[in-house]
C-alpha cells in the first residue's frame, strides 16, 4: 500500500510573476520560468511533473491561489520533489521561505530544488548557510522596491501628473497622453447630466439610454461586444459614477482613495465637459434624492441554502416592498436583465417550502433510528463500491500511460541530442505528450485528493444522528438554526402542472448524508 502511495507523488513546478518582475523583460517571465524548470525536470530524470503558477503576484503574498494550492498537496503527501527557478519565485519573506524550505518540507519528506541557486536538498551541501541571507535579500530588495514606488507615485501625483492610466468615459487619449473630449461618449455624458437636472432619476436615466440603444461605457471603450449580455444595459451604478466624475469639469483628481494622501485636485488640466454650475447643481441634488433604505432587521430563512436544479445558481429572496419581508426565491440567472436571461425563476413560495421542508424533516425526527442507520448505511456502500470502481479504473489507465510517456520523452530527448530528429519536431512531440501526461497528472491528484478530503462515513452518520437526537418532535416553527443544523442545501426544480396542477419538485441534502428517500 505504501509503495503505491508512493507511485503516485508528482514534481511541483512552481513559477511565480508579479507586476513588478515584468518589468524586467521576458527573462523572468512564466513562459521563460517554465522552459527553465522543464529541461531541469527532464535532464535530472525527474517525472510526474505538475505545473502551480501565479502568475502577478508579490512575493511578499503568501495568500497565492497556487502556492496555496502546492502547500495543500504537500500536507496531503501528494508532492515527492519541489522545483524553482530561484529562492524569491517562493516568497521574499526570510521567514516565511526559511520555514518552508527548512522546516516544513524536510518533515514531509520533499525535495526541494532551486535551480539559480544551486540548491538540492538531497546533494552533499544541501540547504548550505548562505540559504538565510539569500531569503533576507529577496525580502529587503521587495521592500526597498515598494518604498521606492510608493515614493515615485506620490511625488508625481503631488505634482500634478495625472496618476490615472485610463481617461474616464467621455474623453480619450491623443498621442502625446493629455486628454481630449471623445464627442460621441462626451454626447452621452451631456445627456445623463441633462436629464438628471430635468428630474429623471438614475433607474430612468439607464432605461432612456436602453430604449435609445446608447452602447455601455464598456463596449464604446473595448470596441467589442460579450454575447451573454445586452450592450445596451446600462446599471444604475454605471450613472451614478459618471454623475459623481469631477473630471467632467476639466480637472485632474489624485489620490482619491490611495493611503499615499489626501486628494488632490488641479483644475483646467483638459476641457471641460460639464460645467462647473451645472455639476454642482447635480451634486446638490443628489445629495436630496438619497434613498432612505428600510434596514432588513432579519436574514432571509432560506438565505445561501437555496439553489436553482437546473443551473445550480443562487436563488435570492424577493421582498415585500411595503412590509419588507421575504415571500418567494427565484433563481439568480433569471434577473440578471430583463432581456439577457439564461434561466427560468423557478419561482417557489417561502412559506410552502417552509411547510415542505419542515414537514421532511419532522418524519426524519420520528423515524425508527435503526430504520434510519440502515437505509444510510446501504447507501454509503452504494456510493463507495461505485465510486470505487471508477476510480480504480481511471487511476490504472492514468499510471499506465504515464510511464509509457517517460519513456516516449526520455527516447525523444534522446534523439535530439544524438541529432535524429530536428528541433522543431521535437518541440512538437514534446509538447503534445506533455500536455496529455499533465491531463493524466491532473486525473491521478484529482483522484488522490478525493480519497484526502472523504469523510469518514461512521463519523458522518453518528453527528446527524446525534442531530435528529437533538430535537423533539414535531418541530412547530422552521428556523435558520434548525436549518443549519439539518441541511447542507435545498434544490428546487421548476414547477410543472399535472392534471391542471402547479406541481414542483424539491431536493433536500442533508449534511454529510445527501437526500433521504425512506418510502
Amino acid at each position: 500500500m505504501q509503495a503505491n502511495s508512493q507511485k503516485l507523488k508528482i514534481t511541483a513546478l512552481y513559477c511565480r510573476l508579479s507586476a513588478d518582475d515584468e518589468l524586467k523583460g521576458d527573462s523572468n517571465s512564466i513562459i521563460h520560468q517554465k522552459e527553465i524548470l522543464q529541461e531541469y525536470a527532464l535532464t535530472h530524470g525527474l517525472s510526474r511533473l505538475e505545473y502551480y503558477v501565479d502568475d502577478g503576484y508579490t512575493g511578499t503574498n503568501f495568500e497565492r491561489p497556487d502556492f496555496k494550492r502546492l502547500i495543500s498537496d504537500v500536507d496531503n503527501d501528494l508532492i515527492d520533489t519541489i522545483v524553482v527557478k530561484d529562492l524569491s519565485r517562493l516568497g521574499r519573506n526570510y521567514l516565511k521561505v526559511g520555514y518552508y524550505t527548512e522546516v516544513m518540507f524536510p518533515e514531509k519528506g520533499i525535495r526541494f530544488i532551486s535551480i539559480s541557486d544551486n540548491i538540492d536538498s538531497e546533494s552533499d551541501d544541501g540547504m548550505n548557510d548562505f540559504v538565510p541571507f539569500k531569503n533576507i535579500m529577496n525580502e529587503w530588495y521587495a521592500k526597498d522596491l515598494s518604498r521606492k514606488q510608493r515614493a515615485v507615485i506620490k511625488s508625481k501625483g503631488k505634482s500634478g501628473k495625472r496618476l490615472t492610466v485610463k481617461p474616464v468615459y467621455g474623453y480619450k487619449k491623443a498621442e502625446n497622453g493629455d486628454w481630449i473630449i471623445d464627442e460621441s461618449a462626451a454626447n452621452v455624458v451631456r445627456k445623463i447630466f441633462e436629464l438628471y437636472l430635468q428630474g429623471y432619476g438614475q433607474s430612468m436615466i439607464a432605461n432612456y439610454l436602453f430604449a435609445n440603444k446608447v452602447e455601455t461605457p464598456y463596449v464604446h471603450n473595448c470596441h467589442k461586444i460579450d454575447k451573454s449580455k445586452n450592450p445596451y444595459r446600462w446599471s444604475v451604478q454605471s450613472i451614478s459614477q459618471i454623475l459623481s466624475h469631477l473630471e467632467y469639469c476639466g480637472d485632474t483628481i489624485n489620490f482619491k482613495m490611495s493611503e499615499l494622501g489626501d486628494k488632490k485636485v488641479f483644475y483646467n488640466t483638459q476641457p471641460a465637459i460639464i460645467s462647473r454650475e451645472d455639476f454642482e447643481k447635480v451634486q446638490k441634488l443628489r445629495k436630496l434624492k438619497k434613498r432612505v433604505v428600510r434596514p432588513i432587521k432579519e436574514q432571509a430563512l432560506f438565505a445561501d441554502f437555496l439553489f436553482c436544479a437546473d443551473c445550480k445558481s443562487k436563488m435570492y429572496a424577493q421582498r415585500s416592498r411595503l412590509k419588507n419581508f421575504v415571500n418567494s426565491y427565484v433563481c439568480k440567472n433569471s434577473r440578471n436583465s430583463r432581456n439577457e436571461a439564461t434561466c427560468s425563476s423557478h419561482y417557489v413560495n417561502e412559506s410552502k417550502l417552509a411547510e415542505f421542508v419542515k414537514n421532511d424533516i419532522n418524519s426524519l425526527i420520528s423515524q425508527n433510528r435503526e430504520i434510519v442507520i440502515n437505509y444510510i448505511k446501504t447507501k454509503k456502500q452504494e456510493q463507495a463500491k461505485s465510486a470505487q470502481i471508477e476510480n480504480e479504473k481511471n487511476l490504472q489507465y492514468a499510471n499506465e500511460r504515464i510511464s509509457e510517456i517517460d519513456v516516449i520523452i526520455k527516447n525523444l530527448y534522446e534523439d535530439r541530442v544524438r541529432g535524429c530528429i530536428s528541433l522543431e519536431t521535437f518541440q512538437k512531440l514534446e509538447k503534445e505528450f506533455l500536455a496529455e501526461q499533465a491531463q493524466l497528472n491532473k486525473i491521478i491528484l484529482d483522484k488522490s485528493r478525493q480519497g484526502v478530503v472523504i469523510e469518514n462515513d461512521a463519523k458522518a452518520i453518528s453527528e446527524f444522528i446525534h442531530t435528529l437526537n437533538k430535537y423533539e418532535f414535531p418541530i412547530e416553527d422552521l428556523s435558520r438554526e434548525v436549518i443549519s443544523d439539518f441541511i447542507d442545501k435545498i434544490e428546487v426544480c421548476e414547477s410543472k402542472k399535472v392534471d391542471g396542477k402547479r406541481s414542483q419538485k424539491v431536493n433536500i441534502f442533508y449534511k454529510g448524508i445527501g437526500e433521504i428517500n425512506l418510502e
